[in-house]
């Protein structure tokens, strides 16, 4: 291709990168408004104009699919390669922006590899590496995340684009907060600031503050985080950007002094960041924000109607823009004002909500660290073998060819001895992983155990009592009808609570209880379930004798739900060294790989998970319509 028959785009950009000495106003047409670069902001900023112009002229030309299946004919070719690149990344940032991430990963992966040595070509493709690591932040594949934003940061280093270098650095300090490393994410946050601090670099820096100040919040550093939400205000008032960020800190002001309970200080903010959200750039994160904060606001100044009108509508905003942690405080506040406005029905549904996204977000973050530190893990692995087979290929090249059958001899020898050592290695890892795991899950276990007693008790000591106390003022106005209503919202507080925590085994013993779980779910359900339970109090911890209860109550509970079985009978036979389990049914039977293997079913998973707590084995035989045996030997010692 001709020098003359080069891409608009790449000769606009040669133009513009040497005749620095241009005194005329540039603008070129971009969609339904103007991008204008005047010399000396050219000057200021020309990593942004060179950045901006390819998509300027991407554009004009309108690049079609038959045009890039020309350019992609002369791959070869140095140019048309460039302009390849530019195609890919384009579309990357297209999937990228509707979230498609995986397809955002591959174009930007093409990008990278079409982009030639250039000096023109490095800006372009430090960008796509740093936009592919936010997309693998966002798939949760975060030591690739790391690995692309630390390269990216050398490129722009080496540009000398000290804005994005920084963008860069403060995305690795977000997976790590992502992944709850906050001590880690603060260290690295704090030598961001401490660098733009001394350079007098004010860009980003509102936002690092603020980073900083959620990271000192997580960990219960409480005077740390009023110190830098402050400095994050601070700074971005003296910015005076138009990006709509200042209401959103604002609120973020009011939001400390409610926690403090300081009202009159909080509207005061509430009001700056309403007046500041009216006249700046639209921006939904402000808005959510605000909305949230002045919910809240309202809660404690008891306009409780105003609370719940704007908190259901940032609830709606949320879905469209998600955000679990906002939706999850809002859900929590919606509850409160339920429970404050004696709505027992709407308090119990948007408590259960919060719960839900409580437990989600939880989830997300265990999921992620457990992610992060296995892909770790295999990196270690994988280099410790790659530099144990260096250092045997050295020693190996060091023996003298006359020594040749000794060599061979010992190579053999040695290699033997590296695959025994590995296996026994590989042994000692897996049982390690295994026992990791397997703590991990039991840990889970106690921990949901103590969540379901601790709200279990909230519902019967809270809830419970104030409905009580409701009844008793009825009962003195006679008004029969709303009585019954109370009382059976009291009865239904009362069995969520009895299926949330069995207090039953610390008052009437394992024994009893398990007797009244069956005949409370033989009186509840068209399922006939009956059973003989031998006596097997104090043999157990209360920990074991939990989890007992809660093995019979989840199958008694799958047997209901999935098995349309008649009967079901549940035998518990102790002996010298062992308690059996026996649970059989009638039903319709189910296939066991099948359903154990499918991530929707979590019950056979507990099941499972609970005997192997209690260090027992469990035997599952099942035939389609003709029933299901569980067999469950539990070990006394």
């Amino acid at each position: 291709m001709s020098k003359n028959n080069e891409p608009f785009f790449l000769k606009t950009i040669d133009h513009f990168s040497n005749a620095l000495s241009i005194s005329v106003l540039t603008s070129f047409k971009l969609n339904s408004s103007t991008v204008k670069y005047s010399n000396t902001e050219f000057k200021k900023d020309k990593n942004t104009f060179l950045r901006t112009l390819p998509i300027i002229c991407f554009n004009q030309n309108q690049q079609t699919p038959e045009k890039l299946n020309k350019v992609k004919q002369h791959k070869d070719d140095a140019t048309n390669t460039s302009l390849l690149a530019e195609i890919y990344k384009k579309n990357a940032d297209k999937s990228y922006r509707k979230n498609d991430f995986e397809e955002a990963i591959k174009n930007y992966t093409l990008a990278i590899e079409n982009y030639r040595t250039k000096k023109k070509d490095s800006l372009h493709k430090a960008d796509a590496i740093y936009f592919r690591g936010q997309s693998y932040n966002n798939i949760g594949s975060f030591l690739k995340s790391i690995d692309d934003c630390t390269l990216a940061i050398a490129y722009y280093k080496n540009l000398g684009d000290l804005k994005y270098e920084y963008f860069a650095k403060t995305t690795i300090t977000k997976v790590y907060s992502k992944i709850g490393l906050n001590e880690k994410a603060i260290e690295e946050l704090l030598i961001i600031i401490d660098e733009k601090e001394a350079n007098n670099y004010s860009i980003g820096l509102a936002s690092n503050y603020y980073n900083l100040a959620i990271n000192y919040k997580t960990i219960n550093e409480k005077e740390k985080y009023k110190e830098y939400i402050f400095k994050a205000l601070k700074v971005k008032q003296s910015r005076n950007d138009d990006d709509g960020f200042l209401p959103y800190y604002q609120s973020a002001i009011a939001e400390y002094y409610l926690e403090e309970d300081s009202l009159h200080k909080a509207k005061e903010f509430l009001d700056l960041a309403k007046k500041g959200y009216a006249s700046m750039l639209h921006n939904n994160f402000s808005l959510h924000k605000y909305q949230k904060t002045k919910s809240t606001y309202f809660f404690k100044t008891k306009a409780f109607n105003k609370a719940l009108d704007l908190a259901k509508t940032t609830i709606a905003h949320l879905k469209k823009h998600p955000d679990l942690s906002s939706t999850e405080e809002l859900y929590k506040l919606i509850y409160e004002i339920y429970y404050r406005k004696d709505d027992t029905k709407n308090a119990l549904y948007y408590f259960k909500s919060y719960i839900k996204t409580k437990d989600s977000i939880s989830n997300i973050s265990k999921i992620s660290a457990l992610n992060y530190y296995q892909t770790l893990l295999n990196v270690e692995q994988k280099e410790k073998k790659i530099n144990q087979q260096k250092s045997s290929i050295e020693i190996l090249a060091k023996k003298n060819q006359a020594k040749k059958e000794l060599l061979i001899i010992i190579s053999s020898a040695s290699f033997l001895s590296f695959l025994i050592f590995y296996l026994y290695w590989n042994k000692l890892h897996l049982k390690k992983q295994k026992k990791i795991q397997e703590d991990f899950s039991h840990k889970l276990l106690l921990s949901q155990e103590d969540e379901r007693k601790r709200i279990s008790k909230d519902l019967h000591d809270g809830l419970g009592q104030s409905l009580l106390i409701i009844k008793n003022r009825i009962a003195a106005l006679n008004d029969k009808e709303t009585e019954e209503l109370i009382c059976n919202s009291i009865e239904e507080i009362r069995r969520i609570s009895k299926s949330l925590h069995p207090f039953q085994l610390e008052s009437v013993g394992l024994t009893s209880a398990l007797h009244n779980l069956l005949h409370q779910l033989d009186n509840n359900c068209d399922t006939y379930i009956f059973g003989n339970i031998e006596n097997i109090d104090s043999i157990l911890s209360p920990e074991k004798e939990v989890n007992i209860y809660r093995i019979i109550q989840e199958s008694l509970s799958n047997i209901i739900k999935h098995a349309k079985a008649k009967s079901a009978r549940v035998n518990i036979d102790l002996s010298k060294n062992h308690i059996s389990i026996l649970i059989i049914d009638n039903g319709i039977g189910f296939d066991f790989d099948e359903k154990y293997h499918n991530i929707k079913s979590f019950g056979l998973k507990t099941i499972n998970e609970r005997v192997k707590f209690l260090n027992g084995t469990l035997k599952i035989h099942s035939i389609k319509n003709e029933g299901t045996t569980l067999n469950i030997l539990l070990p006394l010692k």
